[in-house]
């Protein structure tokens, strides 16, 4: 027992043998770090016989330092495979997120041998997850750290005051054959249980394009593949309902240009800020001219300023770059 409340006991060694040296060395000196400042102090909004798993055991953790760790181009590389943020909004100020599933069936094979170069490459007894999954992780945290609470700062939206902790998915599954989709079934059913038990709430709608016509047939395995409550955001849209649906939801101006909206963002590109949120950031070198690639968070200053910090690691080395100056009262109109 410590002074700041109980502590859970350190781990041996070999439950983190899969990590390397290094790695185990700075997880270590994270933990006595969250330690010093009373993290690891059993939380008072539980009730004693609830478990702390997914609050401050190692496993969260040690994802909480991957975050911050993940190499730049392990970040990207996977941000590509998911629902990327295009730096737009809809018309109630959630952000518009891009997935292109051609990309994913072209490219998640390349992924996976990525991964697999990694010292966490699987799952181990010990209950850490594979780097498959901690660089899925990382891309949803991305979402949470840095995207939504960057939106719920632009006071230029419908209801102001109220948190943005959702987001609106366009999925384009235009020119993918059924037997691409069949092949990419464990990675829709993993992915789909990290949303509903890490983020069950952070898509609001999900509407997809360019749906075949084998749509029927597909629909009745893929329904099994993906969680229930996902699954029940899908709107599905033929080719004539795809720009009037979308301009139901989202300016003509934030819709991507080639689903007949005016935006010039094309998948894989970096987030490409709409006014009122680059209104809003004032951004400093190097990043002044263009939206820093890898992970990012919202922090404050030791004045009580809200900062955009770079994060992640580029050839192994910690990177901490102070991206920009948030200024949450300042009113853009757009």
């Amino acid at each position: 027992m410590s002074a700041q409340g109980e502590i859970y006991a350190e781990p041996n060694v070999s439950d983190l043998s899969d990590l390397s040296n290094i790695e185990a060395s700075a997880f270590y000196h994270f933990k006595s770090e969250c330690e010093a400042n009373g993290l690891l102090a059993r939380p008072k909004f539980i009730s004693p016989d609830d478990l702390c798993d997914g609050i401050n055991d190692d496993v969260t953790l040690l994802f909480l330092k991957f975050y911050e760790n993940v190499e730049v181009v392990d970040y990207e590389e996977t941000r590509k495979l998911f629902m990327a943020w295009t730096g737009r909004r809809d018309k109630r100020g959630l952000p518009i997120c891009l997935f292109d599933m051609k990309y994913l069936t072209s490219n998640l094979e390349a992924y996976k041998k990525s991964c697999d170069s990694l010292s966490t490459s699987r799952a181990t007894s010990t209950g850490l997850p594979s780097a498959v999954t901690l660089r899925s992780l990382a891309v949803f945290e991305g979402m949470v750290r840095f995207v939504l609470p960057l939106c719920s700062l632009v006071r230029a939206r419908p209801s102001p005051e109220t948190p943005i902790f959702q987001a609106t998915i366009i999925a384009d599954i235009s020119a993918v054959s059924l037997m691409q989709i069949w092949r990419i079934r464990s990675w829709f059913q993993s992915n789909s249980k990290i949303l509903a038990d890490a983020y069950p709430e952070i898509l609001d709608r999900v509407i997809v394009i360019g749906a075949p016509s084998y749509l029927p047939t597909l629909w009745k395995w893929a329904k099994d593949w993906i969680d229930p409550v996902t699954a029940s955001k899908l709107m599905i849209l033929k080719e004539d309902q795809v720009l009037p649906t979308l301009a139901s939801y989202i300016d003509v101006a934030n819709i991507p240009k080639k689903y007949g909206g005016e935006h010039g963002f094309e998948h894989g590109m970096q987030p490409d800020l709409d006014p009122a949120i680059n209104g809003i950031i004032d951004w400093l070198a190097p990043c002044s001219g263009s939206f820093p690639a890898g992970p990012m968070k919202l922090v404050f200053s030791s004045i009580g300023m809200r900062l955009a910090e770079a994060t992640g690691s580029i050839d192994g080395t910690q990177r901490t770059l102070l991206a920009g100056i948030v200024h949450p009262d300042r009113l853009v109109t757009t």
